[in-house]
């Protein structure tokens, strides 16, 4: 069966999203234009490490193993510094939760119900990025 997985990058004013499909979920690999309306971010730029870090985290969304019909979101960090962000979580009817996600230099984070998500993501339902208070980008579950 073929999932549709999102990844993105926060670039410095931009932010480009592309889908693959779950055969050939590798990052950064076979990756092809996601539509512009699937994703926002801020026109902030900052100049330390830490900050360009989660500009180019790379996320992607994965079948739940665990909940059927559901998603969860990983983040991809390829730089050489750690990050904390913070995943504000928005549900379909507008409630929302922060998750604070540490992503390792070279590795990767999950959210989902095991971070403290109510039951995963179902499409309708999107998050805001926040780095130092400021919304680095909106990403919006994956539609069936």
């Amino acid at each position: 069966m073929k999932r549709l997985l999102t990844a993105l990058t926060f670039s410095a004013f931009a932010v480009v999203g592309t889908s693959v499909h779950a055969e050939t979920a590798n990052p950064g690999l076979n990756l092809e234009s996601a539509p512009a309306s699937q994703v926002e971010v801020t026109q902030e730029r900052g100049n330390d490490a830490r900050e360009e870090a989660v500009r180019n985290l790379r996320y992607m969304w994965r079948g739940s193993m665990a909940i059927e019909n559901t998603y969860v979101l990983m983040f991809f960090n390829n730089s050489r510094v750690s990050v904390d962000i913070v995943v504000r979580c928005y549900t379909r009817n507008g409630v929302s939760k922060d998750i604070r996600v540490g992503v390792v230099a070279g590795g990767s984070a999950s959210v989902g119900f095991m971070e403290g998500w109510d039951g995963n993501f179902v499409p309708g339902e999107f998050v805001e990025v926040f780095y130092e208070g400021r919304n680095m980008g909106r990403i919006d579950a994956p539609v069936k």
